[in-house]
């Protein structure tokens, strides 16, 4: 789950996984979803946002989601299991110790809208 192994398949998820949305067509034209849901935790050791190797994985038809507090955490994840496009969901551990205002009842924060 440490983003430093997702280098070790950043070939298969930035440059397959990323694409299939643009390769693959149904017969009547439209794209064919291709749900891919990666959950990667980062390390307190990374300096800045910049050194976090996010940016090597960020590709036209990958989603990389990065939420900062726990109330975003919650609505992103299940917004990232749901969608049906690849994406890479990246957890900061500093993450863990911050609290927050988290709803009991479901919630989603929409993915789009990040975009």
């Amino acid at each position: 789950m440490y983003f430093d192994f997702a280098l070790m398949s950043s070939d298969q998820i930035s440059n397959q996984a990323a694409k299939w949305h643009y390769m693959r067509r149904s017969a009547d034209g439209s794209a064919i979803g291709h749900p891919l849901f990666c959950r990667r935790r980062q390390r307190l050791r990374r300096p800045t946002f910049t050194d976090a190797g996010i940016s090597i994985l960020s590709h036209p038809g990958l989603y990389v989601v990065y939420p900062t507090t726990p109330y975003d955490a919650k609505g992103m994840l299940k917004s990232a299991i749901r969608d049906n496009n690849p994406i890479m969901f990246v957890e900061s551990q500093a993450l863990y110790g911050i609290k927050g205002p988290v709803p009991e009842g479901e919630y989603l924060v929409p993915l789009a809208s990040l975009t």
